[in-house]
């Protein structure tokens, strides 16, 4: 009986287990084959989530996971505000905020620090300028597809290149726009502000290409002068601004070459009306000092010719005498300044024409440069010119128009030349010719910086910690040091990788490294037992995709207390 009860017993329990096991098998495929909205999807070391509902629509509306990329984020809730990460920015959704403003973009660029101030408008005809600043033409046909302001939000910088990424690139105050230079289509993608933002909260790998700038650009006066004249007009940087022999500093562009120049300004402090000071002449004598102890200011002259009212004149010579003037008191002043543009055609080779006599041609404007010659521009040419900036930043003509290709017609000018391509489309024909990369090869005085660096054959990188360990509670800073051939390197960001004791793969980015080649980063505590070593390696990567890295670690220690 006893026997019977327990196999009775028994197989009731392996039914009850059996049951409990078939039921969990099927709630696990479920879940596989319908995750919530919590389930991070993890491919490689990239951990992303599914969009929240809340947000589904207005995240297809804004391009989905093609224009903004995947959710990198849970949702997180403040009060009834619920917000999300996606790879391009924060997704926001407020149900108090007023109709149509319910759902929106957090303005993560305004975090990076990065804004510029307004840029004189050049009204300039089909340009946008928004906020003090010009929306690059490429960049419109997106902005407005993503609702203009209401989403992307207003331009907080111009137009940049940013040699390091080599892109092309601006930004917005919720969003980022670029352009790769090695992507043939032009197409326009988004800065991964939401990556950047969220940056270890969110554990996705991050992609350099597509991260945010770290750094300022262009330094005001030439941003300004950028935006008058046109970013397309002017070219893309070629080098950052280096000082030459004259004091003055100097940036080369694909088409041109910049001088910002300071000049000291003499400012005039207010004095009293009745504030005079005598003045002490002595003409034709060999002692300048004072006598009597008589103070004031000393001039020393040969012969001093006074007019009277009368209109009668009266020379003193050979002897000293004084006269009570005005004080006036200034101060110097840097204030003064200006960027204009190097003649730089002759100087990459490019000779003159002589000049020749004005053509009977409507078509034609004449611009006489010795007596009744000089060179005729074509009123296309002479238009397009006047459009960006005038005979100022082009300079006169000094050649008539040639034939440089088939269909490719050119004139030169002091600062520049212009190419008019035949087979080109409309709008695109007439363009500046890239002349700056000739000039930096004769007279660029050499890099110190990452700006059309092709290589790392020559280049060292050191790394130190600051502590040679740490508790698991204390952050760690790594630093690194990088030079190419004992000479600093500027402007370069290293990444560092470092691995978890769980083998987590953990990606930082160095900010800049400054004029003496270093930069540091700081690690957050590693919650590990004492004696856990973490490895890390700092790598920098060249624009021909190859590879430098430098490996070392460091200790966690817990001290007893």
């Amino acid at each position: 009986m006893t026997q019977i009860s327990l196999s009775r017993i028994s197989a009731f329990v392996s039914l009850i287990l059996l049951t409990l096991l078939v039921g969990a098998c099927e709630r696990l495929q479920s879940l596989m084959a319908a995750p919530d909205s919590t389930t991070p999807s993890i491919d490689s070391l990239n951990v992303t989530y599914p969009v929240d509902t809340v947000f589904g629509d207005f995240y297809d509306y804004l391009g989905g996971e093609k224009l903004l990329g995947p959710a990198i984020s849970t949702v997180q809730e403040s009060g009834e505000v619920m917000r999300q990460y996606v790879e391009a920015g924060l997704l926001v959704y407020d149900p108090h905020a007023r109709p149509g403003e319910k759902f929106h973009l957090e303005p993560l660029g305004l975090l990076f620090e990065i804004e510029e101030p307004p840029v004189p408008n050049p009204n300039r005809p089909n340009e946008v300028n928004i906020n003090g600043h010009i929306i690059y033409e490429q960049f419109l046909a997106l902005y407005r597809k993503l609702g203009g302001a209401r989403f992307v939000g207003r331009p907080i910088t111009e137009v940049h290149y940013n040699p390091g990424k080599r892109r092309t690139e601006q930004y917005f105050e919720n969003l980022g726009f670029y352009i790769l230079d090695s992507d043939q289509t032009k197409s326009v993608y988004l800065l991964a502000y939401g990556t950047f933002v969220c940056d270890q909260q969110c554990r996705y790998r991050r992609d350099p290409n597509n991260l945010p700038a770290s750094k300022p650009f262009l330094p005001t006066p030439f941003n300004d002068e950028v935006a008058r004249l046109g970013y397309d007009f002017v070219g893309r940087p070629l080098t950052e601004p280096y000082r030459q022999t004259s004091g003055m500093e100097e940036i080369i562009f694909d088409n041109l070459v910049m001088v910002y120049e300071t000049e000291p300004q003499m400012n005039i402090i207010e004095t009293p009306a009745n504030l005079w000071l005598p003045l002490i002449l002595r003409t034709g004598a060999d002692d300048l000092l004072s006598e009597n102890g008589q103070s004031g200011f000393l001039i020393w002259l040969p012969q001093v010719l006074f007019t009277f009212p009368d209109k009668s004149a009266k020379q003193k010579q050979d002897e000293s005498f004084s006269l009570m003037v005005p004080l006036v008191l200034t101060k110097e002043s840097a204030t003064s300044s200006k960027v204009w543009i190097r003649p730089i055609v002759e100087m990459v080779g490019i000779k003159p024409q002589p000049p020749v006599s004005p053509l009977d041609d409507p078509l034609m404007v004449f611009y006489p440069t010795d007596g009744d010659l000089g060179h005729n521009v074509p009123l296309y040419f002479n238009d397009f010119i006047h459009l960006h900036g005038g005979l100022e930043v082009s300079g006169e003509p000094i050649t008539e128009v040639f034939r440089v290709n088939e269909g490719i017609y050119r004139q030169c000018f002091t600062n520049l030349c212009l190419d008019f391509d035949l087979k080109a489309q409309n709008g695109e024909r007439l363009y500046p010719v890239s002349l700056g990369e000739v000039y930096k090869e004769k007279y660029y005085p050499g890099p110190n910086d990452q700006f059309g660096k092709q290589n790392l054959e020559n280049i060292k990188i050191t790394v130190w910690e600051d502590k040679p360990y740490v508790t698991s509670s204390e952050s760690q800073v790594v630093n690194v040091l990088i030079r190419e051939n004992g000479v600093s390197l500027k402007n370069w960001e290293p990444e560092l990788i470092l691995i978890m004791p769980d083998n987590q793969v953990v990606n930082y980015y160095f900010p800049p490294s400054d004029e003496d080649g270093k930069s540091s980063v700081r690690i957050p505590p590693v919650a590990a037992p004492s004696g856990t070593l973490i490895p890390y390696r700092v790598c920098l990567r060249g624009v021909r995709g190859d590879t430098i890295c430098e490996e070392n670690n460091y200790l966690i220690w817990n001290i007893p207390k």
